[in-house]
């Protein structure tokens, strides 16, 4: 973690440094130290941020894309409801009708799956970049 590489430094300059002439270098390196444990906690919070935001957008799209579909099967029991009506239709007109709002409930349920793929590749991206900070801060734990 960044705090234990903060501690494997401050150790690791203080056994290397004389108590008076050394305190001075250590100061300097603490510091240092420090400015890059709040730079790293700020990318940590953007990162936090981003994936807030991201969140929310993926919510917002998913419920809205609910919502249409919502509206797109209401308008189905609708149609249905006046094809239930009008009995002078002959069966083969109905069953045409039928088979086009079945290709349109497939074409729906295609886009929620894409939007879904959308999401989970979304998802892998963040999980990619936070493995890569994780990488990152495991790999500078030394210096």
């Amino acid at each position: 973690s960044v705090k234990g590489v903060a501690k494997h430094l401050e150790v690791t300059i203080a056994s290397k440094c004389s108590f008076g002439k050394g305190q001075g270098i250590l100061d300097a390196q603490h510091a240092e130290v420090a400015a890059c444990l709040r730079g790293l906690e700020q990318q940590k919070r953007d990162w936090e941020h981003e994936e807030q935001n991201m969140e929310a957008t993926l919510q917002r799209k998913e419920q809205e894309a609910r919502e249409r579909v919502q509206a797109l099967e209401d308008r189905l029991v609708q149609r249905d409801f006046e094809v239930q009506r009008r009995m002078a239709l002959s069966v083969k007109e109905v069953e045409a009708l039928v088979a086009k709002e079945r290709e349109k409930a497939v074409q729906r349920q295609q886009e929620l799956d894409e939007r879904e793929a959308l999401l989970d590749k979304r998802d892998k991206e963040v999980n990619r970049l936070l493995r890569e900070v994780q990488a990152y801060e495991k790999q500078h734990q030394g210096d």
